[in-house]
């Protein structure tokens, strides 16, 4: 016990010690000169000490040594893992399940409204035949004479089959069309069948040559007349360019199937009809059997007036659209740093010009770059605007970049104010809408789809198609209308869009400083 009072007696004496044993119970020393007597006391009789004021060490360093380093700098709660079906975790399943179903429910809706109309756009064309717009032309046929009452002209045969034949068909003989169109002859008839595709009015028109049946039969009786072509009297006109990839396989099997059943009607009946009449009336001896061998088919000749010329126009016409519109969106999310800094920099009109200049300059560089890559694999920019096409393309895409950058900033903003884990829902819609209304023909699908007449891609493929077939250039002032309605209505939505954001994310700021 005297040596336990010799020991109070000598840390009472020496500060130095009573500072260490001060710093062992976690008293900073300042705050522990500056109690009163009191205080060191109360403390004292805290840590079963004397009320002497006088700290008993003893119980200080118990209470030190049974604390380790981590207890003093406070370490956090240890997770310890467990098995999934713990009866510790029955909330937390409860929670996976939900989000589960949540989860799955959620890509039900979306697979079966956004991924659902893109299947539908393509899914029965043959069902719209009937909305598709098809010309047929038949210049007058004066059947010979000796002909007569035995076997029919070959254009009331073909005008019997398109009559039963799909689409929706205008029909016209030479003086119903020179009166519709005032045109006069069978020159100016060619010529004006080709300007109703090229400004697609018609997808399709079937352009019969006057006098045919004569024609076929002076090359069966007449040695010196010339040796009778079909493909030069039938034809068939068309430009892929208008819709590349669904021309040969959606509209063009119209009329090759009509072809087909011409084809078979000739060579099965009409022609053994035709050279057993001639032979009886005239006698085989008449016949001019060089020529025969010439008749075995029926062709017509396809005229493909814009044809789709290399097949690597399929990426700036149509898969690269896909491709420009996945690039207005990367902007948003890379600039979103610098415009949240900025965002607490500038005044708000200014903030609202500087990201507006900010997201068109992005998008005129961008829309450079990705116009070269065209220049690069050398695709021809000169059929509609000769040498100052390449310029046409850049100007519209950067429209069209800046016309999709616009709206996904705006919806954007929003996704991520409320529900940024909606971000990829967002894009997969917008980028399958736009390529459901704008990769198929609106003739072969349900009226629904014609609301692609709104939207951007739908716009700029049409724009780009004169770039590169030359198409007819009625279209292209709707075309950069639509686009630029797209880019005022998102700058005007823009602002109101930047202070609901900016107003929101304030409150929540305030709200959790104030602990709410």
């Amino acid at each position: 016990m005297d040596d336990f009072e010799d020991t109070q007696t000598h840390v009472q004496n020496d500060s130095s010690v009573l500072a260490g044993v001060l710093n062992a119970a976690h008293v900073p020393q300042e705050t522990a000169s500056s109690y009163s007597d009191d205080e060191a006391r109360s403390i004292d009789s805290y840590h079963g000490g004397k009320h002497d004021g006088t700290p008993d060490v003893g119980s200080i360093n118990e209470t030190a040594n049974s604390q380790g380093p981590a207890s003093q700098i406070g370490s956090p709660l240890e997770i310890v893992k467990t098995r999934f079906f713990s009866k510790r975790l029955v909330s937390n399943r409860r929670h996976v399940v939900r989000s589960f179903l949540t989860t799955n429910l959620l890509y039900v809706i979306v697979i079966f409204t956004i991924l659902l109309t893109f299947w539908g756009a393509n899914a029965y064309t043959t069902k719209y035949y009937h909305k598709l717009k098809l010309l047929a032309v038949f210049q007058d046929d004066i059947i010979p004479q000796e002909l007569q009452g035995t076997v029919p002209s070959l254009t009331a045969i073909l005008a019997g089959l398109v009559a039963q034949s799909p689409g929706r068909w205008s029909v016209f003989n030479t003086t119903t069309f020179e009166q519709r169109y005032d045109v006069y002859g069978t020159s100016e008839i060619n010529n004006k069948v080709i300007e109703r595709i090229y400004r697609e009015h018609y997808w399709v028109a079937i352009n019969v040559r006057p006098n045919v049946t004569s024609q076929l039969y002076n090359s069966l009786i007449n040695g010196s007349a010339p040796v009778f072509n079909a493909t030069d009297l039938f034809e068939v006109v068309y430009e892929t360019g208008r819709e590349p990839t669904n021309m040969a396989s959606g509209i063009l099997p119209i009329t090759e199937e009509l072809e087909a059943e011409f084809n078979a009607i000739f060579t099965q009946e009409y022609f053994p009809q035709l050279l057993r009449n001639t032979t009886e009336s005239l006698g085989i001896s008449e016949i001019n059997m060089a020529n025969i061998t010439t008749l075995a088919q029926m062709a017509f000749n396809h005229n493909d007036y814009r044809p789709f010329y290399r097949r690597a126009l399929i990426s700036p016409v149509q898969v690269g659209l896909i491709f420009a519109v996945i690039l207005s969106i990367f902007h948003f999310m890379l600039y979103g740093p610098i415009n949240q800094e900025m965002g607490k920099l500038l005044h708000p009109k200014q903030y609202i010009l500087y990201r507006i200049a900010l997201t068109w300059s992005t998008f005129f560089f961008i829309s450079l770059f990705y116009c070269t890559i065209s220049a690069v694999f050398k695709i021809d920019f000169t059929k509609a605007f000769g040498r100052g096409s390449f310029v046409v393309y850049w100007m519209s895409t950067w429209l069209f970049m800046v016309a999709c950058g616009g709206a996904n900033e705006n919806v954007l903003s929003l996704i991520f104010l409320y529900q940024p884990s909606f971000l990829g829902f967002w894009i997969l819609f917008f980028i399958v809408f736009n390529a459901s209304t704008t990769f198929f023909p609106f003739a072969l699908a349900s009226v629904f789809y014609r609301i692609g007449y709104m939207l951007p891609m739908h716009n700029i493929a049409d724009i780009y198609r004169v770039i590169f077939f030359d198409l007819t250039r009625l279209k292209m002032g709707r075309n950069y209308g639509v686009l630029i309605a797209w880019i005022a209505l998102n700058t005007l939505l823009a602002p109101f869009i930047m202070k609901h954001v900016g107003t929101t994310m304030a409150k929540r700021e305030k709200a959790q400083a104030t602990g709410k």
